[in-house]
């Protein structure tokens, strides 16, 4: 829509639209918003302190600036590079919508996740609700991963990975995180007493379909063409601490090769039990472990092949974070301390920093999201990071209680690894728009 002068963005459109209903939630039900969920209060105390910043305008107009666009434009030809969407998104206008969407996006998406289940009455309509939720999101994702690898092989996009942010890594976030949600639906469904039962096993299909696309998305797009050494470090903490949680801690059915795997044992588990097995049994189990030794051993080759390139970059990355790290010394005083320099202030430093590599010159981005936010604002960014972190400490509230029910058990165990993984990935890359527009949707789902 663009050639007739309508730049319209779809998730800024919905974004927009969700506001207005966020905001409604907010004006009904602030009193049981404020008085139930820790995340809300932690997230909504920060709203308003980053409110504050933009409204004295306690923030960086580096990167608002037109002169520094053109110069963006100015480098980009000289190295005879492809002009894109990416140095746009950048600098100038959209860094300015970027600046102010940022602002709303954690208390907008938690609100209305946060408002999902309210005014439900048993726990057979909590179920219900929950079964829809991951029918509908799991068939939604399924033709969203399908639509994306149809794109790509028609030539709109020229990666799959461009979709979730150009010359950036937003796909390391998105597949991990799906995965690790797809991964709790399953156990939630291999665990419930439903009446459809065959509704049930449509969505466990469904749910089994997505999470084979999601994993091969995983090895071609994140290992194989990007060599994501904090993709897979994510995954292989992720994943097992999930399994670990929901088969061992809390006794669940393990959701997948059902025939020598029930309850709290596994695979290995179940070798000691032999002399019950049929020899078909036993060449499925060996078949599984060496399946998963396979896929292990395969992901420490691909860390040990990219290392010289990864050293490289890294090497790059700390030169960016020690450079940050005087910027902030060298100003440090009590204001700074506590509100930081400013929202968008860190992003002037890496930028020059960036000028002396042979690399990545030019980059707005630290590659670290703890710096990014301790940087620009100080002791505040404490209540984003903690709001996070308690959802954590609710997760493992749930897990221990012995009278909670099993589905908040297990997307509590969930979430303790989605928190994680991400957490894994921010000491490495930034986190796109939209990714945390998911990621705090998910985090409000959960709490």
């Amino acid at each position: 829509m663009a050639p007739v002068g309508l730049n319209l963005r779809l998730y800024a459109a919905v974004f927009g639209l969700s506001s207005v209903v966020a905001f409604y939630y907010l004006v009904k039900n602030f009193k049981y918003l404020w008085n139930t969920f820790p995340l809300f209060k932690y997230l909504f105390i920060y709203f308003l302190i980053t409110g504050f910043y933009l409204l004295l305008h306690y923030h960086s107009d580096f990167r608002t600036s037109n002169d520094v666009l053109s110069l963006r434009y100015i480098q980009a030809l000289k190295a005879n590079a492809k002009i894109n969407s990416q140095i746009k998104r950048e600098f100038g206008d959209m860094a300015k919508f970027v600046l102010y969407i940022e602002w709303l996006i954690p208390l907008v998406c938690t609100t209305i996740s946060l408002m999902l289940f309210k005014g439900l009455q048993t726990l057979k309509d909590v179920q219900s609700r929950i079964i829809a939720i991951i029918k509908y999101f799991t068939i939604i994702l399924l033709f969203h991963f399908f639509l994306a690898s149809i794109t790509t092989a028609i030539g709109v996009n020229d990666k799959i990975i461009n979709i979730y942010g150009e010359n950036d890594p937003g796909a390391n976030f998105f597949f991990t995180m799906m995965l690790l949600i797809l991964l709790g639906f399953k156990y939630y469904i291999s665990n419930i007493n439903f009446e459809n039962r065959q509704e049930l096993m449509f969505i466990s299909t469904i749910l089994d379909i997505t999470m084979i696309y999601d994993m091969v998305l995983i090895v071609f797009t994140g290992i194989l063409a990007v060599g994501s050494s904090s993709m897979i470090l994510s995954l292989l903490i992720g994943v097992p601490i999930t399994l670990f949680l929901d088969s061992l801690v809390l006794g669940l059915n393990f959701p997948f090769f059902t025939l020598y795997a029930k309850g709290k044992a596994s695979a290995l588990y179940k070798m000691y039990e032999m002399k019950r097995k049929s020899l078909k049994e036993f060449i499925q189990t060996i078949i599984a472990i060496l399946s998963v030794g396979v896929v292990i051993g395969y992901f420490i080759t691909r860390i040990v092949a990219t290392y010289e390139v990864k050293t490289i970059t890294l090497g790059m990355r700390i030169d960016h974070w020690r450079d940050a790290y005087h910027a902030w010394v060298n100003g440090l005083n009590p204001i700074t301390m506590i509100f930081g320099y400013g929202l968008d202030s860190l992003v002037e430093v890496v930028y020059y920093s960036s000028q002396s590599s042979a690399i990545e010159q030019g980059i707005v981005s630290p590659h670290n999201m703890f710096i990014l936010m301790i940087y620009n604002q100080g002791m505040v960014s404490l209540l984003y990071i903690g709001a996070i972190l308690s959802t954590v400490a609710t997760s493992i509230r749930y897990i221990k209680d012995k009278s909670i029910n099993i589905a908040a058990k297990i997307f509590g165990s969930s979430n303790i690894a989605i928190v994680t993984s991400v957490f894994i990935l921010w000491f490495f890359i930034d986190m796109t728009l939209i990714l945390r527009i998911i990621f705090f949707c998910m985090l409000g789902m959960v709490e």
